[in-house]
């Protein structure tokens, strides 16, 4: 896992310098999820994570209506990422909207956490079909 990081780590993406992390896209049978709660309020936001890296991801939410809860430079606490059967909780920072798409980065993630999203990466541009 530690080589998979490093690798990981040292690699950049050509296309975009600003990005840190190589970012692969995410198959529905992977079941990538998130759900975190609004404060103050009863209301839960759901989505499908589109794209993911180490630092962060694209997320599209189930309802387009739920965007007007969230908004660029937001700190989402307590969000629940799901991806294939891992489920761990970190904190979000939105970067980027548009529309019901949100480029996020991800905020204290724990480190078991951090290398399983490093395998899942790695797995996927080692072999593009998974």
């Amino acid at each position: 896992v530690d080589k998979t990081l490093s690798i990981l780590f040292t690699l950049s993406c050509v296309e975009n310098e600003r990005r840190k992390h190589i970012r692969v896209d995410v198959k529905k049978r992977d079941n990538c999820r998130f759900t975190f709660p609004i404060p103050n309020t009863d209301k839960i936001i759901s989505g499908d994570i589109i794209n993911i890296s180490m630092g962060g991801a694209l997320i599209i939410l189930d309802n387009k209506e739920d965007r007007h809860f969230l908004s660029v430079d937001d700190l989402i606490k307590n969000v629940q990422l799901q991806i294939n059967k891992r489920v761990v909780i970190c904190d979000i920072y939105i970067i980027v909207q548009r529309d019901n798409y949100f480029g996020v980065k991800f905020i204290d993630i724990k480190q078991n956490f951090q290398n399983y999203i490093a395998k899942y990466v790695f797995d996927k541009i080692s072999s593009p079909q998974i």
